[in-house]
């Protein structure tokens, strides 16, 4: 089916670095097949118009520019597609702008045959089409950007597809989308970042396969979706090896674990407390409390998520010096309240402030 021949009104949406819903006329005018598309995404609304071209048999472009520019607007909005397949259900292709925006667009026709189908087909012979997804949480990890590099290109075998892996990141406290080979072109890319996102699926409608891998502070996981069982439990196996290897055991359980001791440490003076008198049961709760937000502030910042954009490192498997410091100080800390007890109780915080003022160095 020539593309060029198309006539009516389609509507379906825009996928990739924009998002956002689409509304098509296809126009005959003289010989010329002319295209009227309006696109709504991220709150803007465009209307583009421009003249539609053969490129083979089933596939066609147009260069699309933006008509009735509002005044405010000094620079018109213009996009470029390719139609690359067509049938009477479904026109589907490619969409680019000058600014590296790009991605891959579906057009339904207004009155589709699918319409006139008797209900009952399913009954007749299609089973439905079951979807299958799977969601694995990861631990809070730092990737670097060869590892970066390295997942895109086990994305793109896991799940052979013509597009490609879309990379979300933020930058400067704002959203940046971009084709996997355009984003470390980014003129402003920092040197890392805490949230970013891999997406990456296959052409079609419905169930298409996708694979989705997310690092950020509040969510770190990625999900698997598909009709084949059997594709997505492997790909998920997969993504858990690769992913799995960059967290250690003693890392997964320094993650979770490693404040117990704080708790540990606050319950034994909580018990101590009562055996104090007001002064020394204010000074052991305080400094407690004190060196407990210390260490947990401390850990915090060795547990983040950290994307570095700008460094080519693989990280040892083995526990890093700030982590064990973390985990022995908190362990001191339990015998840091044994001690303070010690010395507050029975008299003991009077002879320290005794020694203190009868320093010879103070008099």
């Amino acid at each position: 089916m020539d593309p060029t021949k198309i006539r009516g009104v389609w509507y379906g949406d825009l996928r990739g670095t924009l998002a956002g819903n689409l509304f098509a006329e296809f126009i005959e005018h003289g010989d010329i097949s002319k295209l009227l598309l309006r696109a709504n995404y991220a709150g803007h609304l465009i209307v583009l118009a421009g003249d539609l071209r053969s490129t083979g048999e089933m596939s066609a472009a147009a260069d699309l520019s933006e008509i009735d520019v509002p005044s405010t607007v000094s620079t018109p909005t213009s996009m470029k597609i390719e139609i690359e397949f067509i049938d009477q259900q479904a026109l589907r292709g490619r969409w680019e702008m000058p600014d590296g925006n790009a991605g891959v667009f579906t057009l339904i026709p207004s009155i589709s045959p699918q319409s006139a189908a008797p209900e009952n087909a399913t009954a007749q012979g299609e089973a439905p089409i079951q979807v299958v997804q799977r969601t694995g949480q990861l631990p809070k990890l730092s990737i670097f950007r060869d590892e970066l590099n390295d997942l895109v290109k086990s994305m793109k075998a896991w799940l052979p597809s013509p597009f490609d892996v879309v990379i979300r990141a933020d930058i400067d406290g704002k959203e940046v989308r971009r084709m996997a080979a355009h984003f470390w072109l980014l003129p402003n890319l920092p040197q890392s970042t805490e949230r970013l996102n891999l997406w990456l699926s296959e052409p079609g409608d419905g169930a298409v396969r996708s694979i989705n891998i997310n690092l950020s502070r509040n969510d770190c996981s990625y999900t698997v979706t598909g009709a084949d069982d059997i594709w997505v439990s492997g790909t998920f196996q997969e993504i858990d090896h690769v992913l799995g290897r960059k967290n250690g055991r003693w890392q997964i359980l320094y993650q979770k674990h490693a404040l117990n001791l704080n708790g540990i440490a606050m319950l034994l003076a909580l018990v101590l407390l009562p055996s104090l008198e007001l002064i020394p049961r204010f000074i052991l709760l305080s400094s407690t409390v004190i060196f407990v937000l210390l260490i947990k502030q401390f850990h915090d910042m060795t547990t983040a998520v950290k994307v570095n954009l700008k460094t080519d490192f693989r990280p040892t498997k083995y526990v890093e010096p700030s982590k064990v410091i973390t985990t022995i100080a908190s362990a001191a800390l339990i015998a840091f309240v044994g001690w303070a007890f010690t010395v507050l109780n029975d008299g003991g915080l009077g002879y320290w402030i005794e020694w203190l003022i009868n320093r010879p160095e103070w008099k």
